[in-house]
């Protein structure tokens, strides 16, 4: 039987799953509980986003994500990337950061949205 006293050096907690719609092709439509959508691969996507009524998205991971947008409910950020649809939110955003974050390029007053401007 072997006993192991003790260890050196520390156990690296598990980096945060990216989101469940990451880079997804030709927009999001989520009815369900899921972590978040994100866009930000510098690509330009067409498509809609859409929070049904039926879904939540809770963006858990705390600020500075490892994972993009892991800390928002729905983002479209790093350079290059584009959107070409909409966003409508319909179900309920939980997220550390902001509910909805759109990156560079966008005029101040449309990057971020805190969940308690969301319904």
């Amino acid at each position: 039987m072997a006993l192991i006293v003790g260890m050196e050096g520390a156990v690296a907690a598990p980096a945060p799953a990216a989101c469940a719609f990451n880079n997804a092709p030709g927009g999001a439509d989520n009815t369900t509980a899921q972590n978040c959508i994100s866009y930000n691969n510098g690509a330009t996507t067409t498509g809609n986003i859409i929070n049904e009524a039926t879904g939540s998205l809770n963006g858990g991971s705390p600020y500075p994500p490892l994972n993009p947008g892991t800390s928002t409910g729905i983002s479209v950020v790093k350079a290059g990337t584009k959107l070409i649809g909409d966003i409508t939110n319909n179900g309920s955003i939980s997220a550390p950061q902001y509910g909805i974050n759109l990156g560079p390029g966008r005029p101040a007053r449309f990057r971020q949205m805190s969940t308690s401007g969301l319904r």
